[in-house]
């Protein structure tokens, strides 16, 4: 008899704990496959990640979500000023939480920085390379930090906080 009430009470626990725990929507946000293979002759040859990256969402209701995409640390774009040279390996490019309320969008973490039209576009969305700015890592696509973003219709504010070096914090200051 105790048996069967013990196995009665596991069984009405596990039933209420997984009831009560939706842990949310997990999907894949985008799949971009844009590799560079260069061969040169003599018989060398040279293969990398280029543009490729994979976007993995949660949302855990309409407010609070997450987003983190794996890619080439290449589309960092970290500022010349501060790295001489790129890595390419793979890595974390974009790891934020989101917030979403009646004021406005907050995200912190590995953010977007989405410095002027063209920035704002994701990979899969470009169809031409990205412009000077970009190209010669004058502004960074995407670093650390915290953004906030308003909008009405086609009008929108966008303010980002970050440390301007892509990675770690160096010299101690943050851009605005």
């Amino acid at each position: 008899m105790m048996k069967w009430l013990l196995v009665l009470l596991l069984n009405g626990f596990v039933c209420f704990s997984q009831a009560s725990e939706k842990l949310g929507t997990l999907r894949v946000e985008d799949v971009l496959l844009r590799p560079q293979l260069l061969v040169k002759e003599p018989q060398t040859g040279e293969f990398s990640l280029g543009e490729s990256s994979v976007a993995i969402s949660w949302q855990r209701n309409a407010k609070l979500g997450a987003l983190v995409r794996l890619g080439s640390l290449e589309l960092l774009n970290p500022m010349a000023h501060f790295q001489d040279e790129v890595d390419d390996s793979l890595g974390f490019i974009e790891a934020y939480a989101q917030v979403t309320g009646d004021y406005g969008l907050g995200r912190f973490g590995l953010i977007p920085i989405q410095f002027g039209l063209e920035g704002g576009y994701q990979e899969s969305q470009l169809v031409f390379p990205r412009g000077f700015f970009f190209s010669k890592r004058v502004v960074p696509l995407r670093d650390l930090g915290a953004s906030y973003e308003v909008g009405y219709d086609n009008y929108y504010t966008r303010i980002a906080v970050h440390n301007g070096e892509s990675g770690d914090n160096i010299d101690g200051r943050m851009f605005v």
